[in-house]
């Protein structure tokens, strides 16, 4: 018996206990899927954005004119997302996630640069969505300076 690859996942490089169930499956099957395929591993990313969505409330099917159901693409979703969330630098990273994923999903040659500069990217958009990054460091910098006034 020869070993022809070893799958490591990579799972360690997001903290994800705060993530739901559905993101952190997927987010286990793009890790996994590294080493073996790049381009399945962009796209699995790309998946775990749209449960993200998911997990957000944000519809994937959306009424046309004529009040027939009709499929939402990521991009619609993502727009939405940015309306009713109000936050568009979230919704860059997602952007940014959706074109590279789409590269993956067609096919199309996708770098080790450019899937680690993703996964920054990412990381950054799903901190902030669940574990409200920012905000929590606003609370640490204000009581760091409230140390200064005693």
């Amino acid at each position: 018996m020869v070993l022809r690859f070893l799958i490591i996942g990579a799972d360690h490089f997001f903290g994800g206990d705060s993530f739901p169930t559905s993101v952190q499956e997927e987010l286990k099957l793009a890790f996994q899927l590294y080493w073996a395929d790049l381009s399945a591993s962009t796209s699995r990313l790309r998946t775990s954005l749209e449960r993200v969505l998911d997990e957000e409330g944000i519809p994937r099917h959306v009424k046309d004119n004529k009040g027939k159901e009709k499929r939402c693409s990521l991009f619609q979703r993502i727009d939405i997302f940015e309306q009713t969330k109000k936050d568009a630098d979230i919704a860059e990273s997602m952007n940014a996630l959706r074109v590279v994923g789409n590269l993956g999903t067609h096919g199309d040659a996708v770098t080790a640069d450019d899937y680690f500069d993703l996964l920054d990217v990412y990381e950054d958009a799903l901190a902030e969505i669940y574990d409200k990054k920012t905000e929590a460091l606003k609370a640490k910098k204000a009581g760091l300076i409230a140390l200064g006034k005693k």
